[in-house]
Order: structure tokens, then sequence, then C-alpha cells
């Protein structure tokens, strides 16, 4: 490790990950709003007066309500482009003037910095087509390794949150309990012949009883935290969960609650015109597509099934979820609520699988590794880093009925 330069604590497909520039089938410097730190502004203002750089600094404009890392923004083309990019997709700003003239945002994307007791991880935003790639077609996702950074330590790394404890001293214990459930989530994500939704429903029964547990005792112990986890690694392996399921969700029931979300995200998909990115509504429709063709098919084949089996999308989702339980830094220990943390999760889980599914039904044989990162790298710029859109749709789901714990087995199944 460094002792120069920032070291993080990464998963192994992000050790891989380089800016492929001109390459990329998808810039990141067109389609939302680049926010600019008060360091990096007041350097671009102070730049001298040439017809090259004030054009560069023209692009700059004040925040409203300015603080210190959301100091200015680059004010973006009708279109929706960057005005420093150029034809052939590279930044004017970093050919001028260098690395160090960027925003914090445009140097450290898709980089997520989040504290992880006494480490600092650091995960990859899946709007990123390269990050997309190398996420979705690792077959390590969850094996974390040290990776030294070229920021130097006495630059700050801005993170999103998560908790900071002290090497050396005794874990406290609900930071044990994130370390637990995490890991667990990554144990059993690996375990294939534990279906993904057997695993979303499992994650949610644990976190109803860890709440219930903090809620309710006076002095939580160690040892209860790590035992509700055991039983519940156990329930997984041993089958023995896998046969509470007909009790917990009977087929005539989740029957009705498919119908009913079925009927949610065909109401939801009126609401996508909206969005900026043609491609993502383009992806969509061609899912609505599939699973039209595939219900007119249902005569003859009156025994297929909607979300049957597919083993690259079952790869995708399992990505997926880790990457976001990363991202997330779920369990958030500030936040006691952890059904409704995982069930954000599960939610954005539940969106890529459906719109897979119907990718999967519309191109039929065709259908590769190729489209779910086309389409986890839309949603992800599209819905993931759109603050209203999820709360809306957890709020529709809530409506329908499909809310609680067997609500998450549905979104997930």
């Amino acid at each position: 490790m460094s002792n120069r330069f920032h070291t993080v604590n990464a998963p192994d497909y992000a050790h891989n990950f380089k800016c492929i520039g001109s390459e990329c089938p998808d810039t990141c410097c067109a389609g939302w709003r680049v926010d600019v730190d008060k360091a990096t502004f007041k350097k671009i203002k102070a730049l001298d007066d040439t017809p090259k750089l004030n054009r560069i600094k023209s692009f700059f404009k004040v925040n409203a309500d300015p603080d210190t890392l959301r100091h200015g923004f680059i004010q973006m083309e009708p279109g929706g482009k960057c005005p420093a990019l150029t034809e052939q997709q590279l930044c004017d700003i970093q050919s001028e003037l260098g690395e160090d003239y960027l925003s914090k945002t445009c140097q450290l994307y898709p980089r997520q910095f989040s504290h992880a007791g006494d480490e600092i991880e650091m995960h990859l935003y899946l709007s990123c087509p390269e990050a997309a790639r190398l996420c979705l077609e690792s077959d390590t996702p969850s094996n974390y390794s040290p990776m030294d950074l070229s920021i130097p330590k006495g630059k700050l790394l801005p993170s999103v949150g998560g908790f900071t404890t002290k090497s050396g001293n005794a874990v406290p214990l609900k930071a044990f309990m994130f370390w637990q459930v995490r890991n667990l989530i990554f144990d059993l994500s690996s375990v294939q012949s534990l279906p993904l939704w057997e695993l979303v429903l499992l994650v949610g029964f644990l976190c109803e009883k860890l709440q219930n547990y903090f809620n309710t005792e006076a002095e939580p112990q160690q040892e209860q935290d790590e035992m509700l986890v055991l039983k519940t690694k156990l329930a997984a392996l041993d089958g023995s969960f896998h046969q509470e399921i007909e009790h917990i969700l009977p087929e005539d029931r989740v029957l009705g609650l498919r119908a009913l979300y079925m009927q949610v995200m065909t109401n939801e998909r009126m609401q996508l015109p909206g969005f900026k990115d043609t491609e993502f509504i383009d992806l969509v429709s061609t899912s609505f597509e599939g699973y039209n063709a595939f219900m007119d098919g249902k005569e003859s084949s009156p025994h297929a099934v909607w979300s049957a089996p597919n083993a690259v999308i079952e790869k995708a989702l399992r990505n997926f979820l880790r990457n976001e339980v990363g991202l997330d830094v779920f369990p958030r220990l500030q936040d006691p609520d952890l059904l409704s943390q995982w069930r954000k999760i599960v939610i954005k889980l539940s969106l890529v699988g459906f719109y897979l599914n119907g990718l999967s039904k519309f191109h039929a044989d065709d259908f590769s590794q190729e489209h779910c990162i086309r389409l986890v790298q839309k949603f992800s710029k599209a819905i993931s880093h759109n603050s209203a859109f999820l709360p809306r749709i957890d709020d529709l789901m809530s409506k329908a009925g499909i809310a609680g714990i067997a609500g998450l087995g549905i979104l997930a199944r």
C-alpha cells in the first residue's frame, strides 16, 4: 500500500476500470447536471483572459445556493451535452488545462467512496458503460482487495457516508451487524442453487428480526445478532427455508400479486416518456413488446412462465445486487429501518429483472450479455440517479398491495 496516495478497498472488477474515452458508447458528459466544487470553480475563474480560456470560463455558473462541493455547475447545451465535449468525445478542459482543472465530479466519476469501519471502500456507478461491463461480466464480484489510487493523501476523498471505527478497538455492535449482514448477502448470492428471490425474502426476514431485536432489547448482545444471521444462513443452505415458501407465498397469492405487479409496471411505463434518454425508453418499449409476444403465444404454450430462469440474466442480477449493496453502504447504520433500506434495493433489482426478462423474450436466442450491460447502464443513468423516480415506484407498489415481506418476494421473482 502507498504512503503517498489514498488506498481503498474495492471489488476486483473495479481494479480493472479505466475510462475508454472516445470509444465509450455513451459519454458521461451528457444527460445530467455536473456540479463543480468551490476550489475548482475559483481556479477556472482565475484563468487568464484569452479567447479560448474565456470560452471555457463561460461554461461555469454559480449555484443559487452554493456550498463547498456544489459551488457551481457547468451550463449544459440545450440538448444536454457538455459544452466542453469535443467532436472526438474528449474533454476540452482536460486537454487544454489538465486533470487538476476538472471538477471533483468529473475527476472521480464513476467512482463512489464510502467509509466502512477503518477502511474506505470504492464502488463504481453502473451508469458508466465500461463500469457496467466490468461488473456484470465479473466472476468474482464480491472479492474485495486494497487498491492504490492516483489521488494524493493530501486531497480529501469525497465520501457518501457509511460509518467509521478505529483499528484495534472493539467493533461496536451495529458495525458488527453491518459486516454480518453484508457478508451473508455476498455469500448467499454466490450459491447458485438458491434462487435470487428466495435470497431477497431471507434478507427481508432477517432485517425485520434485527430491527425488532434492536428496538426491543435494552442491551443488545453481539452473540444474539450473530445467531440471527447464522440461523438465516443455515435455513438457506439446508433447504428448510425453501420448504416454508409455499406457506409464505402460496401459488394462488403469487399469481394474484404478479398480475398486480404487471399492472403497476404497465402504468409506470406510461410515465417514462418524460425521460431525456430516448435509448432507455426504446429498451423499455422493446421489453414490453417481448412480454406482449409472450402473452400472445400463451395459447400454444400454456405452461410457459413470464420469468423463466435465464443464466445470463441471473448472473447480471446477482452482480447488480452485490454492487447496489456496496453503493448503498447497506445496511446503513444511521437509518434504523433496515427493511425499508432493503426494499429500495430490491425495487431497483426488480425493475432491472423485469426489463431484462422482457428483452430476453423479444430477442429470444439472440439475447446476450450485451443486452444486459446496455439495459443496466441505461437504467442506472436514467433511473438510479433520479431521486424522485424510485420513491414513486415504491409508493405505486405499496398502493397495489405489493408490500411487506411477501411483496419483496414478488418484486424479485
